[in-house]
């Protein structure tokens, strides 16, 4: 599954794809790639930037097993660079997470 950041921000996908999943999700707050310059200006707006529209950005489930190859061939790719894995599926029909939803 892969969709674009454009609206709701990666924090917004998370969301729509695990309220209503079998399953739940641990996400790693310090993982998501913010630049220090979105990442300022999401503080003087009083905003989390994982919520923010992430223009050209995409969010992707991918298999645990396939995770760390899914990143390292984005890493290739000049525009991704920062790609990572910001967490997993977990438990049955439970919501984790540090986030506020």
């Amino acid at each position: 599954f892969m969709r674009d950041a454009t609206r709701g921000g990666v924090w917004g996908i998370v969301r729509e794809i695990f309220e209503n999943a079998p399953c739940g999700a641990v996400l790693d707050e310090e993982a998501l790639p913010v630049t220090p310059e979105a990442g300022a200006v999401a503080k003087l707006l009083g905003m989390d930037p994982g919520f923010a529209a992430c223009e050209g950005c995409f969010a992707a489930v991918v298999s645990a097993e396939a995770a760390d190859a899914c990143v390292a061939a984005l890493r290739k790719l000049p525009l991704c660079r920062s790609a990572a894995v910001i967490g997993e599926a977990a438990g049955e029909a439970i919501f984790y997470s540090r986030l506020p939803f």
